[in-house]
Parts: C-alpha cells; structure tokens; sequence
C-alpha cells in the first residue's frame, strides 16, 4: 500500500481485525500478509492501536528449543486481538477517518456557530445603544411634560414656581 495516508492504513488494520468472525489472534507477519502492509510499519501502526485501546495484545513464549533470540532467552510472539473499545470504534464510529471527518464538521459548524454569535454580540450592543439613547430622549420629554403641567396647575391655583416671575401687585 503506497501513498495512502496513515488514517486509511490505521483503518484497514482496524477493520481487518474487527471483521473477523470470531475474533481471533493473529500475529503481525499475519496481518501484515493480509492487508499488504510492510511489517514495519504496520507494527507502527499496532502500537498506535494498542496505544488507543482498540487492539490487545498477548505474549507466547516459545519453548522450542530451535527458536532462541539473540540474547539467549527464548522467543516471544505476539499476537494481536481486537478490543471492544475497537469493535465499537469501528463499528459505531466508522473508524479514524469517519471519526476525523466528523471533528472536522464539527469543528466548522463551531466556528460558523462562534461567528454568528460575534455578528448577534454586535448588532445586540448596536440596538441596546439605541434603545438607552431612544429611553433618554422619552424622558427627557416626559420630563418637560410634567414641568409644564405642574406649572399650569400652580398657575392656576395662584401659586408660582422659583423660576417663575412674580406679577406686579400679586404679592
């Protein structure tokens, strides 16, 4: 597999694991065959797995005695099993690169939703200006209309304000 991205192989491990039925160990020279993915980098991508909690993993010791690492104990092979939390991932969330889509989206509709709100903080600032300036005007009127009808009623009962002029011989 040449020039596929990291994500697609991640998902083709994941989904060569997951549809196996039941799920059994496989060992990576295994998998590897399999999916056509070099050894090396599918242990790579094993590790992330493993890393993730999707794939378990379980040691055997070989005790034939033909099969001896080079420091002298004897071989180990490891194989691979998925998990539930993989089974799951991959069947509910369709693996990493429906899971990367779907951040993604995410991702986009949280700007969009970040920037909409920006746009509703300004004209929400905009209209309470114009409500508090509207609001002083009313009552500076009302204020001017109470004035005028107090000075009408004292006027009438013969009563003046400070600022009223006193007439000439109303004392």
């Amino acid at each position: 597999m040449q020039q596929i991205s990291p994500i697609i192989k991640l998902d083709v491990v994941l989904g060569y694991m997951a549809n196996k039925q039941p799920p059994t160990h496989e060992t990576s020279h295994k998998i590897s065959k399999t999916v056509n993915i070099e050894l090396n980098e599918l242990q790579l991508i094993l590790n992330k797995l493993i890393k993730d909690g999707y794939v378990d993993f379980e040691d055997e010791v070989l005790h034939d005695t033909a099969i001896i690492s080079p420091s002298g104990k004897p071989a180990i092979r490891r194989s691979y099993i998925i998990s539930f939390e993989g089974l799951f991932f991959f069947q509910n969330h369709g693996g990493y690169k429906s899971h990367a889509e779907n951040n993604l989206s995410q991702q986009s509709r949280l700007e969009k939703l970040e920037r909409q709100q920006r746009k509703n903080n300004e004209r929400l600032t905009k209209l309470t200006f114009w409500i508090a300036l509207a609001s002083g005007v009313a009552a500076v009127y009302y204020i001017i209309e109470i004035l005028i009808e107090i000075h009408t009623v004292f006027n009438n009962h013969g009563l003046y304000l400070i600022w009223d002029k006193i007439p000439v011989g109303k004392h």
